[in-house]
């Protein structure tokens, strides 16, 4: 007689091979893809205002015209759209930018707010501390301006 091999142990008697798994399989929630929404960045956003302010402030001290600095200023439009767009919110939220105080309401959640915020309405740690600084910033510009009058 030949040798026998081992035999596998019987299953359980309430195994089924085409029973799907009853553990929970669910897939993690999917992280927020930023590259799926249209626009610009913070950082690029904040990079081209940085450079605007510096060309609207050069041009007001040498021309000594505040008309020809607010000129300057226009050309902050354009990137205002796309990072509006970027968020998620009306591109019409841009005209704010060209009424002196108002344009807060519009440049520091440009600045804070990460890609598609109106989608997901999550805010990253970048945001935390960014928003932050922006606020002690506004208070201590307001504090400073106060002092002088």
């Amino acid at each position: 007689m030949p040798p026998s091999l081992p035999q596998p142990p019987p299953p359980p008697p309430e195994f089924n091979p085409y029973q799907p798994p009853t553990t929970d399989v669910s897939p993690p929630r999917p992280d927020i893809d930023f590259r799926s929404y249209p626009g610009i960045g913070r950082l690029y956003f904040f990079a081209v205002l940085f450079l605007i302010g510096m060309a609207g402030a050069s041009i007001t001290r040498r021309f000594d015209s505040v008309l020809l600095g607010r000129c300057a200023m226009a050309f902050a439009l354009p990137p205002t759209v796309l990072r509006l767009r970027n968020i998620g919110l009306s591109s019409w939220w841009c005209l704010l930018e060209l009424v002196p105080i108002l344009n807060l309401v519009v440049n520091i959640p440009c600045l804070v707010l990460p890609a598609g915020y109106r989608s997901h309405r999550r805010l990253d740690l970048a945001a935390k501390i960014t928003g932050i600084l922006c606020v002690l910033y506004t208070l201590y510009m307001i504090w400073f301006l106060s002092s002088l009058y």
